[in-house]
């Protein structure tokens, strides 16, 4: 806690949680087998922070979101994948390329379209007649983020050809967030729903189909979405497409097995 000029602001609580991953490569012959260790998220870790004080201003759902998304940007900068933390344990001599091991080439491109949506909840209600919502998606892979156009007043929504992203993929185990908005200009964008989350390799098998929409968000520490209430809230439709960065390489090919650790 920090006191000054007759106030004082501390948190009160902070959860952390994610998937961490532990890389052990290349192997080599001899001790200590393992020429290189890394450790990195596969996804953004989830942040969550509570504050006392004149901090417990902060708690507007607005200002609170800044905060927590200016945290998540850090994190994804520091230890998201690509980004990582580690380092050699063996010499040049040996076969370990310390530049390669911290700086790992990305394998191909992930293109996202979103196509369309249908029976999404309704976030903005009127004096006369039914409800709408001002739909839009939000997606992350990693630290890339990406947000698709809005489209106006339209719970079965339509995206046009400009709904269209291109992701940067260093593996096939990478998490893809999907999320659906409620576009407001006064006040914290309304939360509609979001898919699963979906590994890369998992979400090209699922191009152009209809992924169900879960009703809550993510629980704060263990990142698995909570039980389903039966609460129908719509489902949205998505075209993945892989292309290939690296010549000779056709498809995802993993370059060695990832060791998860969950934190």
């Amino acid at each position: 806690e920090l006191a000054g000029f007759g106030a004082k602001v501390g948190i009160r609580s902070m959860a952390f949680g994610g998937e961490i991953v532990v890389r052990l490569r290349p192997l080599i012959g001899e001790l200590p087998v393992v020429g290189a260790v890394a450790a990195f998220f596969l996804e953004e870790p989830f942040v969550d922070m509570h504050f006392t004080g004149i901090g417990s201003v902060l708690e507007c759902p607005t200002l609170h979101q800044i905060i927590q998304s200016t945290l998540s940007d850090q994190l994804a900068k520091m230890i998201v994948f690509p980004n990582l933390l580690g380092g050699a344990l063996a010499s040049e001599e040996l076969g370990v390329d310390q530049k390669k091991c911290n700086n790992p080439l990305p394998m191909g491109v992930l293109r996202i379209k979103a196509v369309s949506a249908q029976n999404l909840p309704s976030a903005d209600w009127h004096l006369f007649g039914q409800g709408s919502a001002d739909p839009y998606l939000w997606v992350k892979l990693s630290g890339q983020r990406w947000h698709s156009p809005t489209v106006k007043a339209n719970l079965n929504p339509i995206w046009g050809a400009d709904a269209t992203h291109d992701f940067i993929v260093f593996d096939p185990q990478q998490m893809i967030s999907i999320e659906l908005y409620d576009r407001d200009l006064f006040s914290a964008d309304d939360f509609l729903g979001r898919v699963r989350p979906l590994m890369v390799s998992e979400a090209l098998e699922l191009s152009d189909t209809d992924l169900p929409l879960i009703e809550a968000q993510m629980d704060a520490v263990r990142r698995q979405p909570p039980a389903a209430s039966g609460v129908d809230r719509g489902k949205v439709r998505l075209q993945f497409e892989w292309l290939d960065l690296v010549p000779g390489r056709k498809g995802l090919q993993a370059e060695c097995p990832l060791y998860l650790v969950c934190v």
